[in-house]
């Protein structure tokens, strides 16, 4: 997923008619945990993050195709990665579920072809950057791991190597969607809902809905990529309803009902 075709037929060559390899393993993900932090409000029945295991080394060439595709320069990637090249590592990547800091999506002009103002607003919530220690457990110290040792480029005054201080100015620097944005423009009733239960756009605009990630007033928990199928899927079916198509009554018709309910026999 984030290699050229050079390392890919490299990758292709040395696997060939084997089980194991890089090209078993999706993207380098090994395993994916969703953990209840000491942060989490003991009421809410969903973990607060979520942790991906990479077995690919962030030094690696892989490794700099990834994080610069995910919005680090190369310039930040060079000064922080690029010394432990030819070292061994893994990836501990910590993804924030249900975050509370909010975006915005506005209008740059009147003129529609101008690109709209995105901004994101990262951490702008505090909860969203308390940061959990897990650096120095016992699991760790079992496999004979070392701190990355090389302060990140922006944060080198920020104060001690992995203190929290330094940390909060990390995940600052260093934090991405990894291509799960989502919520601006919510379903609802409300002043802030953009489309309703039909997925049709509200405020007097006939024959326009929108179908993505966008629809969701709040983030779902992990990635995204499911439950927008599931959103373009029920889509479908609203749009032939809307304008007599066959009537699907039964959620199994659609195709991705049908993956699912084959999956849960299986």
């Amino acid at each position: 997923m984030f290699i050229s075709p050079r390392l890919l037929l490299r990758r292709a060559d040395k696997t060939s008619g084997r089980d194991d390899g890089p090209l078993s393993v999706p993207a380098g993900i090994e395993t994916v945990a969703f953990v209840s932090t000491s942060y989490v409000n003991a009421s809410l029945d969903f973990p607060d993050v979520e942790i991906v295991l990479l077995s690919v080394s962030p030094a690696s060439e892989e490794g700099e195709r990834y994080l610069i595709d995910t919005g680090l320069t190369k310039e930040a990637y060079d000064k922080y990665y690029r010394s432990k090249r030819h070292q061994h590592g893994f990836q501990l990547a910590p993804i924030l579920n249900r975050l509370k800091s909010r975006g915005y999506v506005r209008l740059r002009t009147t003129d529609p072809d101008d690109p709209p103002i995105i901004d994101p607003r990262y951490f702008s919530h505090p909860e969203d950057i308390k940061a959990v220690e897990i650096l120095r457990t016992e699991a760790f110290a079992k496999l004979g791991t070392k701190l990355w040792n090389v302060p990140f480029p922006g944060c080198e005054e920020a104060g001690e190597m992995w203190s929290k201080p330094y940390l909060e100015c990390l995940a600052r620097h260093h934090t991405s969607t990894v291509w799960h944005p989502c919520c601006t423009c919510p379903m609802g009733e409300n002043e802030r809902a953009v489309v309703d239960s039909r997925l049709r756009v509200r405020g007097g605009v006939e024959a326009l809905r929108v179908v993505d990630a966008s629809v969701m007033p709040t983030i779902v928990t992990a990635n995204l990529n499911v439950p927008v199928h599931m959103i373009a899927d029920r889509a479908a079916h609203l749009i032939l309803e809307d304008y007599g198509g066959p009537s699907h009554s039964s959620p199994s018709r659609g195709p991705i009902s049908r993956i699912l309910s084959w999956n849960s026999r299986t």
